[in-house]
């Protein structure tokens, strides 16, 4: 999480592309992965002043196309764990990220790709490499921000973190109720049981009754 305090730059005359890179950075991003286009070569200029500033501190790595982008940035947060980024431009440079952000999502690999628009006032008029990337991306990835102001960067770098909710199969669903009250007591968090109608949830009654014990207990 960023510190709260008064940020060095705080009062300071910065372009929205300049921000940007500054909210990467302090986000601890260490490495993006680009292809270049027309909508996104004001934060490339950025990329390219703040790595001169800052001696190389933010390398810009460039791959074949934007789809290989998107498939380095998920290799390197695989690698290091840490949130893999992609820069690309607007329309066909966004849609070609579609499959890297759709393999990610389905392996919970956090990876956050920033798409070049064209102006607000074209949006919907299918401007040239204009395309609804709201649209298509909200059926493969995690969540989808069109960005009109500076706030929304720290967020996107803090949900690409967020684990997803991983399943646990048991044999049946005694053992899930069970189950569930031990990931409770030993985590401090809420254990979930799913399991089917009638005797599916007729069988998870002992592990109810024990938890409503234990609670009673305390």
């Amino acid at each position: 999480m960023l510190n709260q305090a008064a940020h060095p730059l705080a009062g300071a005359s910065m372009t929205g592309a300049d921000m940007l890179v500054q909210v990467l950075a302090d986000e601890g991003v260490d490495t993006i992965f680009g292809y270049s286009g027309g909508a996104i070569l004001p934060i490339y200029d950025a990329v390219f002043r703040y790595n001169q500033e800052h001696q190389s501190a933010m390398p810009l790595i460039v791959p074949a196309n934007e789809q290989g982008a998107g498939f380095m940035a998920a290799g390197y947060a695989r690698a290091s764990g840490r949130v893999g980024v992609a820069l690309v431009t607007s329309g066909p440079g966004a849609t070609n990220t579609v499959t890297p952000v759709r393999d990610s999502m389905a392996d919970s690999v956090p990876i956050v790709v920033i798409c070049g628009q064209v102006p607000t006032t074209a949006i919907g008029t299918d401007a040239f490499q204009e395309a609804p990337v709201p649209s298509i991306m909200g059926a493969v990835a995690k969540h989808v921000f069109l960005v009109t102001g500076g706030g929304a960067m720290h967020l996107n770098a803090s949900l690409a973190s967020e684990k997803r909710l991983t399943p646990v199969c048991n044999l049946h669903e005694q053992a899930s109720a069970i189950a569930a009250e031990n990931y409770s007591k030993a985590t401090n968090n809420l254990g979930v049981c799913m399991v089917t109608t009638g005797p599916g949830s007729t069988n998870t009654v002992t592990g109810v009754a024990g938890v409503r014990r234990a609670t009673l207990r305390r």
